[in-house]
């Protein structure tokens, strides 16, 4: 382990390196504490947290990279049925009627409703999400 420890503080300046965090995986599955020196289990430990720390800050930029695609995801959806809606009140506020409408768009009087009680709900969703 002292091996480990010069290893650590030379190659690499205290930065944490896929090998050094096999070797430490390696040794603990062989040997658990037991044998090491008091600046072995010091080390052990510093590099113990430095693991969870990297585990957390990985799982935090992932569940950020998750929430941002989610976002988008939905600002897409938010953003298809706006234009439904509008290119529907268009056609409406032009004297075009529900047979064409239906026939030209696929959405008829139901089918709009739907639609705005659809974008409200994404709206409200991301109104409180931004709270």
């Amino acid at each position: 382990m002292v091996t480990l420890l010069r290893y650590y503080r030379i190659e690499y300046g205290g930065a944490m390196s896929a090998e050094l965090t096999e070797a430490v995986e390696e040794h603990q599955t062989r040997h658990g504490r037991m044998g090491l020196t008091p600046e072995d289990l010091t080390m052990l430990d510093v590099l113990e947290a430095t693991l969870r720390r990297e585990g957390r800050e990985e799982g935090r930029e992932e569940g950020r990279e998750e929430g941002r695609e989610e976002g988008r995801e939905e600002g897409r959806e938010e953003g298809r049925i706006m234009t439904q809606i509008a290119l529907v009140e268009r056609m409406l506020a032009q004297g075009v009627s529900w047979e064409t409408i239906e026939e030209l768009v696929g959405i008829d009087q139901d089918g709009l409703n739907q639609l705005r009680k659809e974008l409200a709900v994404l709206q409200e969703h991301t109104t409180a999400h931004d709270r």
